[in-house]
Parts: structure tokens; sequence; C-alpha cells
């Protein structure tokens, strides 16, 4: 699983009343009877027995930042939010369960009325992969979302889960967004749709446009294409029902999106292949396919196309 989908459902979990299913860091050694006995009431949400177990463990052992973290937790679950925040605290300083620990904070200092502190600790916790669907959703944050001054905040976390929504290298295959009627380039009187049909659209936050095609003869094809920020380059990468696979990178310059990369050919050999997105006018692109067999002195067409919009009926 990737790291950020990762943090993402850890952050649904930290907005949960019934925290059950999240596992602290362990201390050092085999948890005591006392320390037992407080597990147990906090895994079945008996918070006002758990925070009376774990309140002398926590004042015997600062350190102990599971203790910390799940008394600072029982406490808040309890409607003691004011005692809640010196044992979060603690727990914030140790490094355990950060986005967890960022977004009790945040909802004890709301709860206070501190909401300078409440908006800064959401603002850190979105530093951990808090997603924004947490505070949309869940009643817990009912207090934050009614305060003055959340709207700001709440899309600086926003941009922090999903940066592809504000990041301009992501839009710039957003011209080709849409449902396109295909035709030969140069035959521009042919009727619409005789070459196939192309859906294309965003997902994933606007990370990635999914195209969705149908050829002229039935046949079917999807590519991904994003802007990878591994490698600052675009991609697309494509297979079809005849299992035609293409894995392309590129960049937009020149109006144009201008991919590169190679096939197979018949005999195995190496065969270089071009793929350029013409940004011809808003409801018009060109896709221009070319290969060379001679390590590019020479480049054939094999695919050249008019999309033209289709209007809605």
């Amino acid at each position: 699983m990737h790291a950020r989908a990762l943090a993402s459902m850890l952050a649904i979990t930290a907005s949960l009343v019934l925290p059950a299913g999240a596992r602290a860091q362990q201390q050092a050694g085999s948890p005591t009877p006392a320390m037992l006995r407080a597990d147990t009431a906090f895994r079945r949400a008996d918070w006002k027995r758990a925070a009376e177990l774990y309140a002398p463990i926590a004042s015997a052992d600062t350190s102990n930042a599971q203790a910390q973290f799940r008394l600072g937790s029982s406490l808040l679950e309890s409607g003691q939010a004011a005692a809640a925040i010196v044992p979060l605290l603690r727990a914030e300083r140790a490094r355990l369960q950060p986005m967890m620990t960022q977004a009790r904070l945040a909802r004890a200092y709301a709860a206070t009325q501190d909401m300078a502190q409440s908006f800064a600790h959401l603002e850190r916790a979105a530093t951990f992969g808090m997603s924004p669907t947490v505070l949309d959703t869940a009643q817990a944050f009912d207090a934050i979302r009614r305060a003055a001054g959340y709207a700001p905040v709440y899309q600086r976390i926003a941009a922090a889960r999903y940066p592809c929504r504000a990041d301009s290298n992501s839009h710039q295959l957003d011209f080709w967004v849409g449902d396109w009627d295909v035709t030969q380039w140069a035959n521009p009187s042919q009727p619409a749709g005789t070459g196939g049909f192309n859906h294309v659209h965003p997902i994933l936050e606007g990370c990635v446009v999914l195209e969705e095609w149908t050829s002229g003869n039935g046949g079917h094809g999807t590519s991904m294409n994003f802007w990878d920020a591994n490698r600052l380059k675009w991609r697309q990468v494509w297979n079809d029902d005849g299992n035609g696979s293409l894995d392309y990178e590129g960049e937009y310059r020149d109006r144009a999106m201008r991919f590169e990369g190679w096939t197979r050919g018949a005999k195995g050999e190496r065969v270089l292949q071009k793929l350029t997105f013409f940004n011809i006018a808003p409801d018009t692109v060109r896709q221009l396919f070319e290969q060379s067999a001679d390590s590019g002195k020479t480049w054939q067409s094999t695919f050249d196309g008019r999309y033209v919009r289709r209007k809605a009926p």
C-alpha cells in the first residue's frame, strides 16, 4: 500500500470515537497488570474507567507515551477536554501516533475555545496525511467546523492532502479532458466518430487523467496519464484488449503534450514511438502517432486523429 493511502486510512481512524483498531507504540518490556487493566477498559470504550486507571500510571512515568496518549484520549472522550491536553502534549513530544495525537489535540483545544491552538494542531495533523474528508463527516469535529476562520485552515489541509488539485504540472493535459468523437485528421468531412470515441476524465483528485477508448471497429483500450513527481516528467501507460502495451514519457511544450517511448516490432526489434497531443482549440485536439525503425532517423505516421468535442444533447 502506498504510504499516502495508508496515512489517509489512519486519518479516518483518528476521528472515530472508538479507536479500538489503533495500536500505540509498545513500551519496552511487558505491560504491567495495571496497564493491562487500563488497556482493557480503553478497548471497550469505557472512557471514564480507562482515565481513572491510566492516571496513576501516567503520573508515575511521564515517559510512558502509550499511557499518556490513552489517558488523554480517554479524558477527551469522557468530556474532560481541558485535562486531556497535558497528557496528549506529552504523547506529541514522544511522537507517538502523531496524526491521531494532533487530531485529538485539535479537538481538545476546540472544546476549551482555544481555536488558534486547535487550528495549529489540525494543520500539523495534515502534514501526517490527515484527510479533509474526516473533518467533513466526523461528528467529533463539529465545533471546529463551526468556528470562525475554519475555511482557510480547511483549504490548507486539503491542499496538503491533495497536492495535484493545485499543481499546475498536473493540469497540463486538461485540454484533452472530455468526450470526443474521433476521425482522420486529413479528412474532416468524415462522419463524427468514424474512427472512434474517447472518454477522457480526471481521477484521483486530479493526479491522473484516465482515457477510455472505443475504436470504430469496437476495440477498447485505456491509458493512465499523469505528472510523475519522481521523474519530473509526464507519463502515459496504455493497454488494450489486444494487449497492445505502451509506456511513454514526455513533456508539455509549444501547446502540445509530447510523449516518446518504444515498442517491440514483429522480429523483436526496438521500434521508437512518438505520441503527440496538439492543443489546437478548446473543442479540437490532434493526436499523432509516429514510429521509427531506424533509431529516429526517419519517422512514419501510424495514426493521425482529429478529436472533436462531443456536444451535450
